[in-house]
């Protein structure tokens, strides 16, 4: 707390910290195929030189992203591999991190953080100072609307404390700057709904 009444997040140094972060940094431009392989004049085979930028995707399509199932192909991975080889993700994060830094950029948001749903090549190669996103926000049944849980039930309180247990495996991380406890809920997917205002 400074002389003006202001908090301040300090780092381990005892120098004022004020985060300059980027969020998703990752190589990643993923292209649907499953729907739209007449589109594409060139795939490369999913087994060969350019596998790892091929991926999958299964969700609820009861949630926000009405996704079920897609196959996905990234072009700036296999642009990567084109140039760097299968030793492209050292390369990456080494340019990236260069760039960072020349920007001026102290924090890379959920792209530092251990077991995040990104993954990341940056966090292989280097501990910048991050946040960490918990997954499975406790819900309770019924909810109050879409996701939302009621937080007055004795279930919400007993989901809680599972929930909370992920902090576990970032505690000690000195890089880890904080944490959010949900991305984008489902509720919060409705043109002016003002959920404080309904409740």
């Amino acid at each position: 707390k400074d002389e003006n009444g202001r908090w301040w997040l300090v780092d381990p140094d005892g120098y004022a910290y004020f985060v300059m972060g980027l969020e998703g940094i990752a190589p990643s431009s993923n292209a649907v195929v499953n729907e739209w392989k007449d589109a594409y004049t060139w795939l490369p085979e999913k087994d060969g030189e350019f596998a790892s930028a091929w991926s999958e995707y299964r969700g609820n399509p009861n949630e926000a992203r009405r996704v079920a199932y897609s196959e996905n192909i990234d072009f700036s991975i296999v642009n990567l591999i084109r140039a760097y080889g299968q030793d492209w993700e050292e390369k990456w994060a080494k340019l990236t991190l260069n760039r960072l830094n020349a920007w001026g950029i102290n924090n890379v948001g959920i792209s530092g953080s251990p077991k995040s749903w990104m993954k990341s090549p940056l966090q292989k190669y280097a501990h910048l100072p991050a946040f960490h996103i918990l997954s499975g926000y406790p819900r309770t049944n019924p909810c109050v609307f879409r996701d939302f849980p009621d937080v007055f039930s004795p279930e919400y309180a007993e989901n809680s404390k599972t929930f909370a247990k992920q902090l576990e495996s970032i505690k000690g991380l000195k890089y880890i700057v904080g944490y959010f406890m949900t991305n984008e809920p489902e509720w919060a997917f409705i043109e002016d709904l003002e959920i404080a205002e309904m409740l």
